[in-house]
């Protein structure tokens, strides 16, 4: 490969970062070596039909991102597009220090029905890692301030199969100003935030032309900003995760200091937080984060002694002033930093109304969460009284509220609306891990799986007619009408493959 070009002062930025000993071999990596390529399984697809899938590559291969238990690293880049699991939602393409995150999971283990907020959202990487850690009770909001990245968020997140998580498009103060009218605050709030991209540089050559120091400036202000307007939103006792895909100081360990010192909040290392919680994890997470550790069959327990070993082997340097930081060169993985941090018992948004404590005790909300997405409104939750309009909105007694359209309620909702032999099916419904069981499935073959995807005409010999879920690897892709001589194709015409893939 051609070696990359950097910018001039870039590497002084580096030297305060990495130092002097790590430098070189970073800036080796940056300049001369390809990304590595992962996915992240979604624990709650598994493939339960034997077909050709790029996931049976990489479990045979069981080459697995070491702080991640559902990431593998794969030997090259496949064409995932040709790979209909990927659009039933079986695995997410992420970049492997991206993972990160699956080290907080037992953050959550000891809340109740915990309410996140993922604000930096698309396009839905760290949101479907949430969901997956997260309990199914959980109220998650995934929220994404540029509009044009609103729809694959949304695409990414109907794919992976639990829908009760809101989006919305809205600056973090404004987020923050609706919790204050509610009442409503958050357990945790990942902010992913917006930064000059330096741990990118070999993904995306856009980021290394972009970058400049009065960038790096720009980003470090912005950044306190973000994070100073939502502080109001995150509960007494709440965490918040601070990373960026960057390397600097400024951007990275100032801001550290900046939040403690300015929003008064206490740095909590991951050592500390796996002594604290009861952490569970499977015996492959163990055995990857230490040589000598051995396990039963089932649960056990990784302790700091096995997380401390899983950090050093594997690259991750602890910052001087707090964070974590994987650097291209040291891990097998893009640059990241992350920090946690907690906020003290004493709050300036006191949570009182148990409807909003509990924005998910209304069985309506889990059984129509999928609605939400589609509205990207969080002001539907709640109005000022902090009383729960999940009801008014998405019960078939109800009346649809103004502005919401029929495209977005659930079929129940949308047949209602017809003569009871009149079904309109809704594909958001074929793909949630608790859609609808009482319509016909039938599996595909890859080829005519990826004509399906590609909104073209299909046949289906031996099926059944009427409304069908068709599915590959038993993993549901989205309806049909099958008329006997032909198969309606009612795949989402904006999700479709565009690009011509031949016979496979």
């Amino acid at each position: 490969m051609e070696k990359r070009v950097l910018p001039n002062k870039f590497q002084d930025y580096l030297l305060e970062a990495a130092g002097s000993d790590r430098t070189p071999i970073i800036m080796d990596a940056l300049e001369s070596t390809t990304p590595s390529v992962s996915i992240r399984l979604n624990p709650l697809k598994p493939l339960s039909v034997k077909v050709d899938s790029i996931v049976n590559e990489a479990i045979n291969i069981g080459d697995k991102v070491p702080w991640c238990p559902d990431g593998y690293y794969l030997p090259s880049r496949p064409n995932f597009t040709l790979d209909p699991a990927f659009h039933a939602g079986a695995y997410y393409v992420q970049e492997p220090s991206s993972m990160f995150l699956a080290l907080l999971k037992p953050l959550f283990a000891d809340i109740s029905q915990p309410r996140v907020l993922d604000l930096c959202a698309a396009p839905g990487g760290k949101t479907t890692h949430l969901v997956s850690m997260l309990p199914l009770d959980s109220y998650i909001v995934a929220n994404e301030i540029v509009k044009n990245r609103v729809a694959p968020l949304k695409e990414n997140l109907l794919k992976w199969g639990n829908h009760r998580v809101e989006v919305t498009s809205k600056d973090a103060s404004e987020v923050a100003s609706y919790c204050k009218a509610v009442g409503l605050q958050f357990d945790f709030i990942l902010a992913d935030a917006p930064c000059s991209g330096e741990g990118m540089f070999r993904k995306d050559p856009v980021a290394i032309s972009e970058w400049s120091e009065d960038n790096v400036k720009t980003c470090a202000a912005r950044q306190k900003r973000i994070l100073s307007d939502i502080w109001p939103a995150l509960a007494p006792g709440g965490y918040l995760a601070y990373s960026t895909c960057t390397f600097n100081i400024y951007e990275n360990d100032q801001n550290v200091t900046w939040i403690q010192k300015e929003l008064g909040a206490r740095l909590v290392s991951l050592e500390e937080l796996y002594h604290n919680h009861s952490a569970t994890s499977s015996p492959d997470t163990i055995n990857h984060s230490s040589d000598s550790a051995t396990s039963s069959p089932g649960s056990t327990t990784l302790s700091v002694g096995h997380l401390e070993t899983l950090l050093k082997k594997s690259g991750v340097v602890k910052g001087d002033a707090g964070g974590y930081r994987l650097f291209p060169g040291l891990v097998r993985g893009e640059g990241l930093f992350f920090a946690l941090f907690r906020k003290g018992i004493n709050s300036d948004l006191p949570v009182e109304n148990e409807s909003v404590k509990n924005p998910l005790q209304n069985s309506n909300y889990i059984a129509s969460g999928k609605d939400n997405i589609a509205s990207g409104n969080l002001k539907k939750l709640h109005d000022r009284g902090g009383k729960s309009l999940v009801n008014k909105q998405l019960s078939p007694k109800h009346s649809s509220p103004k502005g919401l359209s029929a495209k977005n309620l659930s079929p129940k909702e949308l047949s209602a609306k017809h003569s009871s032999s009149q079904f309109l099916p809704n594909p958001e419904d074929a793909l949630s891990i608790t859609g609808i069981n009482d319509i016909p499935r039938f599996e595909l073959t890859k080829e005519t799986a990826l004509k399906y995807l590609a909104r073209q005409s299909i046949k289906l010999e031996g099926a059944p007619l009427g409304y069908l879920i068709v599915t590959y690897g038993g993993l549901p892709l989205g309806y049909v009408k099958n008329l006997g001589t032909r198969a309606n194709n009612l795949y989402p015409i904006n999700w479709r493959i565009r690009k011509s893939f031949g016979s496979v």
